[in-house]
């Protein structure tokens, strides 16, 4: 097993998804027909990952595994241990990772991997997620949006940087432990569906991935139930003891977000004024990052209705509030649009689903206008709590044709 701790990146402060270089020899999607493949599968050890190496190893590929070290090591007081809902590792110390001097999910990778008898290179990337994850993630909670990390980490992290480390060892294909399908059009252009089974699908997450990524990625959870795959891994002996579904935001370490970042800037997080559509002072914040649009619980505001957060305004500082039939939303603005397959597959009076949460039920849209990496799609019929900085994933049928950050959104007239 190796360990690599690449350079220091500068910190950004805005998502923006860029590719780097793709090296044309492996850009086509490489298909097996038979022969095998070296494989690189992004590997965390758990069950996911655990599963989709060992179905690479039945198929007969050459099978590695790359381990994405990114934890915050200097960040890990500030869990509240006390509401933790992670399986206790304080037995599992990892000897051998330079990157961790706490108790981490290295010992599952390295488990996994032996297990598996495939080779394991622990690949450092703690600057760099903390540079395009992390405090990006920061910086649109104080700019009053609320973000989305994980659906720009599988285009910048894992399908990125990942595969690029993957392309370097001679990999052929990047296997992760998605829930989602790459189909392949008569063109060579890779078309991204939901995965067989709802309940799981990833597709939203990966909606802001580039051609260029998903022809050189494989998901074969695609076509599998999360029981079946438990089963099939517990079955196998691979895992000793099944480990807890991971949380969706891995760096928060089952810490509220708002504290977590109150915690890194806590300059930039101070009270304001709650204040209705009018401009009436209601009450005190604790600062714009414990707020979202559709938020009700904890505004700490006495009204004789029921009040929703519909407005954060970072430059005043201020959370405004209204009635609920304030919270619906006829249209959406929507900037870095990305189409998965690479085509502009939407057009003026399209009629597609929208998607602006991964536990969100789709709302069918009418596309108004696309312009380069913008568009404005209005819904059949209004949507409550859109939400500016969450990703909108536009699907026809089980097809994500395209992805894209939520700027802004449009209100029912009076």
């Amino acid at each position: 097993m190796e360990t690599e701790r690449p350079g220091t990146l500068a910190t950004v402060t805005r998502w923006r998804v860029t590719i780097g270089h793709v090296n044309t020899k492996h850009s086509e999607r490489t298909e097996n027909d038979g022969a095998p493949l070296r494989v690189a599968v992004a590997y965390s050890g758990g069950v996911d990952s655990t599963f989709a190496a060992c179905l690479m190893q039945e198929e007969g590929h050459d099978v590695f595994a790359l381990n994405l070290r990114v934890c915050q090591t200097d960040l890990l007081e500030l869990q509240d241990t006390s509401r933790s809902q992670r399986r206790e590792k304080s037995d599992k110390y990892h000897p051998e990772c330079a990157l961790c001097t706490e108790p981490c999910p290295c010992s599952d990778a390295s488990t996994g991997a032996n297990a598996l008898g495939i080779p394991l290179t622990i690949i450092g990337l703690r600057d760099e997620f903390r540079a395009t994850v992390i405090e990006p993630f920061c910086a649109e909670y104080l700019s009053g949006r609320t973000p989305n990390p994980c659906g720009f980490c599988n285009p910048i992290i894992k399908l990125g940087r990942l595969a690029r480390e993957a392309r370097r060892r001679g990999a052929q294909q990047l296997v992760t432990g998605h829930y989602a399908r790459i189909e392949i059009d008569p063109d060579g252009n890779p078309r991204l569906h939901k995965a067989r089974y709802i309940e799981k699908d990833q597709s939203y997450f990966l909606s802001l991935c580039k051609p260029e990524q998903l022809r050189f990625v494989r998901f074969p959870l695609g076509e599998w139930n999360k029981e079946q795959v438990r089963q099939e891994v517990q079955n196998r002996g691979l895992i000793e003891r099944l480990p807890m579904e991971s949380q969706d935001i891995c760096f928060l370490h089952y810490t509220r977000h708002g504290d977590f970042i109150a915690s890194l800037h806590p300059e930039q997080v101070v009270p304001g004024d709650i204040v209705d559509t009018s401009g009436r002072r209601l009450g005190t914040h604790k600062g714009l990052v414990y707020y979202t649009i559709g938020q009700r619980r904890g505004l700490g505001v006495a009204a004789a209705h029921p009040l929703y957060v519909v407005r954060l305004d970072a430059a005043r500082n201020e959370v405004v509030v209204a009635p609920e039939d304030k919270t619906y939303t006829t249209a959406l603005y929507v900037e870095q649009l990305s189409c998965p397959s690479g085509i502009l597959c939407l057009r003026p009076g399209d009629s597609v689903a929208v998607k602006i949460r991964s536990r969100w039920t789709e709302k069918p849209v009418t596309i108004e206008l696309v312009d380069d990496d913008r568009l404005i799609a209005t819904f059949d019929e209004p949507a409550q709590a859109v939400t500016p900085g969450q990703i909108a994933a536009f699907y026809r049928g089980d097809e994500v044709v395209a992805g894209g950050v939520i700027a802004e959104t449009a209100h029912p007239r009076e």
